[in-house]
């Protein structure tokens, strides 16, 4: 049974944590959070203020969802959906948010007539848009202008991007899921996902696949991942400083990054740990071709070409191999296959490090920050039959691998994304 906290205690904490966001906000000189173009991308909020934060937010989501009764919640989650995502495509796709200077006032005649839509529709759009705190409009005088939310799309070319990624990609494949769990229900084909469906590309082309003959969906793809990705919340940052090779004995000599595209976590590692003699990043050659090796780690890093669907015999014996968010694009069948394929390069005693996201339990965390998780795990599954794992899913998934792998610990540092996952090779 849920249990809430009632109207009071709600009340009395967003009072109190409200108030140390502002103090600590004054305290240091930063600005208060405001809607106005040039705010802070991010709040300055130090790691124990963030979590005040996430407790605010939890509290706020929880009261509004109570003060509005089970009818009120229902309805403000439902009726909008259609029209956010019909807004939100089109701010994509007539690049509104790009027709207006950042500091910029204008009326709806002359921004209709930049995007080339009939004012009217603009119009409704846009206030659609603004009950998201996107765009404000001046009740006095009608003119339109950024908030500091819609101003990143314009500021931030990788954000379009991501909203490309989502309304053009992900949207078709959301609408398509029903269709493909009743025909597909159980595939671990990648082709058999709702992405592929939608594409018309089922039991033939992954995602991945259907798209590579266009150049420019590929780039918004590597483009929108790649801003997920730079997160603080995915930063490399939070596995160099808590993989534990600090302490005494414990740093490997030898270390291969599994899929380490252009070898940034091998670098960071490099910097960090001189006891490590050596680093492999290992990826498809395209990837790899014409990436310099930094002149200070010349010697000690390398990149090599190699597909993680194929037996994996560049780097033998090395004392750990390093997969990050590799798993989460495939099913368990191909995870598998992935793990499988580097039992003949392990040696005994050998360590395999998992970086990727271990699904929190039911209650474990908010509601909100769940939104999140689930709503990543969905995607995973929607566009490439993949999935995220939860730590029972982890488990399973090395023991089907091979007995031989057995898993030390799976923990998640404070405030990252992703787990950290160490297992040792037995065999």
């Amino acid at each position: 049974m849920s249990v809430s906290r009632s109207l009071s205690e709600l009340a009395a904490l967003i009072q109190s944590h409200s108030a140390s966001i502002v103090n600590t906000l004054e305290s240091h000189g930063h600005p208060q959070p405001s809607f106005t173009v040039g705010s802070p991308l991010v709040l300055p909020l130090s790691p124990e203020v963030e979590d005040t934060r996430d407790e605010l937010v939890e509290a706020l989501d929880e009261l509004r969802a109570l003060v509005l009764g089970p009818m009120g919640h229902l309805f403000s989650m439902l009726l909008p959906l259609p029209a956010t995502n019909a807004t939100m495509h089109a701010l994509y796709r007539f690049r509104i948010p790009q027709q207006l200077g950042l500091n910029e006032s204008v009326t709806y005649t002359t921004l209709a007539g930049r995007c080339g839509l009939p004012e009217d529709d603009l119009r409704r759009l846009l206030r659609m848009a603004i009950s998201l705190r996107l765009f404000s409009e001046d009740p006095s005088t009608g003119l339109v202008h950024h908030t500091a939310a819609s101003s990143v799309f314009a500021a931030l070319p990788p954000t379009h991007d991501f909203l490309g990624m989502l309304v053009e990609e992900m949207n078709p494949a959301s609408v398509k899921m029903v269709e493909t769990l009743a025909r597909f229900g159980g595939s671990q084909e990648p082709s058999d996902s709702a992405a592929s469906v939608a594409m018309g590309t089922e039991g033939r082309l992954d995602f991945y696949a259907a798209i590579a003959g266009d150049e420019e969906r590929v780039r918004r793809v590597a483009s929108g991942m790649s801003l997920a990705t730079r997160l603080p919340s995915h930063a490399v940052a939070h596995f160099v400083d808590n993989c534990g090779w600090d302490r005494e004995g414990s740093c490997p000599k030898s270390i291969v990054d599994i899929g380490g595209s252009e070898g940034e976590l091998c670098k960071a590692l490099l910097e960090k740990y001189q006891g490590i003699r050596e680093a492999v990043s290992l990826d498809r050659a395209e990837v790899i071709n014409g990436v310099l090796v930094p002149e200070g780690l010349k010697g000690r890093l390398r990149l090599a070409p190699y597909d993680f669907f194929k037996e994996q015999s560049v780097v033998m014996g090395a004392d750990v191999y390093l997969f990050r968010n590799c798993f989460h694009n495939w099913s368990d069948k191909y995870a598998v296959r992935m793990l499988r394929n580097q039992i003949p390069a392990l040696k005994k005693g050998s360590r395999v490090f998992v970086n990727e996201a271990c699904m929190p339990e039911p209650g474990s965390v908010g509601l909100v920050k769940g939104q999140v998780a689930w709503g990543s795990d969905l995607i995973m599954k929607m566009t490439f039959n993949g999935k995220d794992r939860n730590r029972t899913d982890w488990v399973n998934l090395f023991k089907e691998a091979d007995q031989r792998f057995r898993i030390i610990s799976i923990d998640t540092p404070p405030r990252s994304a992703l787990a950290i996952i160490e297992v040792v090779w037995e065999g």
